[in-house]
């Protein structure tokens, strides 16, 4: 018998119900201890401008997943088992991505919008094609873990969700990145896409 978090018959194997439940629990420990620090990624000394996103973002992470699970425990809204693959790769390039960005980042990551007084604008890794890769990163994982369970609703909820909590996460993140880098934001912002090189 395998123990999941979510019920095995949401899954077309045994094997893949393994590897969700070792993702996503890898997952949602890093990002508990993310949220758990915040006052280590707070700056000594800057402008904190987060004008209430990150509560946003939590209510656009946490209702999605809430919701996917409580459908998948009631067998609602299940399609093709073929996702689950699918979904599982998408959650583990989520996971790469957003850890990668963050580490590119280094003590300039901040759960809370906010610049330090020496803050650089960082222009490498996945930076040199995305303002955004580790939401882009998020955003992946979230489609991942709806399209490993195979559930057209859960996929839905994290689009209503999530995408408008990100967005505007964006627009007061780069407000306050253009306020404090003036010209040269303006710059890397013609250079750059969003969250999806060459195309947003």
């Amino acid at each position: 018998m395998v123990w999941s978090i979510i019920p095995i018959e949401n899954f077309p194997n045994n094997a893949i119900a393994i590897i969700f439940n070792i993702l996503f629990i890898i997952f949602f420990i890093i990002e508990i201890s993310i949220i758990r620090r915040i006052k280590k990624y707070k700056p000594r000394n800057g402008k904190t401008k987060d004008k209430g996103s990150f509560f946003i973002v939590m209510l656009g992470i946490f209702i999605p997943l809430v919701y996917s699970f409580v459908i998948a425990y009631n067998d609602v809204g299940q399609f093709s088992f073929n996702t689950s693959y699918l979904g599982l790769l998408l959650m583990a390039a989520g996971f790469g991505l957003r850890q990668w960005s963050i580490k590119t980042l280094g003590r300039f990551f901040t759960p809370i919008v906010s610049v330090h007084s020496d803050h650089k604008l960082i222009q490498s890794g996945p930076y040199k094609y995305m303002r955004h890769p580790s939401y882009t990163g998020l955003f992946l994982e979230l489609v991942g873990v709806a399209f490993a369970l195979s559930n057209l609703f859960a996929t839905i909820t994290v689009m209503i969700f999530f995408l408008p909590a990100i967005m505007y996460r964006i627009m007061v993140e780069e407000y306050l990145l253009g306020e404090h880098f003036g010209k040269n934001y303006e710059s890397y912002k013609q250079r750059t896409k969003r969250l999806i090189p060459f195309v947003y």
